[in-house]
């Protein structure tokens, strides 16, 4: 089964993370299957790949 999550990436004390699609049963920060887009929690910016988005609904 697939799950959406967040991937921790950047420096200490300024992370940055990366939406990503992978399975469940896989680590976070191992494999993933596709980066849907990213968000950066300082800014509150968020980016993402709209076509991708609507392949997976």
């Amino acid at each position: 089964m697939l799950t959406i999550r967040l991937q921790r990436t950047g420096k200490r004390n300024h992370s940055h993370f990366r939406v990503v699609l992978a399975e469940k049963e896989s680590s976070v920060s191992k494999k993933f299957t596709e980066v849907l887009g990213s968000y950066n929690p300082h800014t509150f910016q968020r980016k993402k790949k709209k076509h991708q988005l609507q392949q997976l609904r």
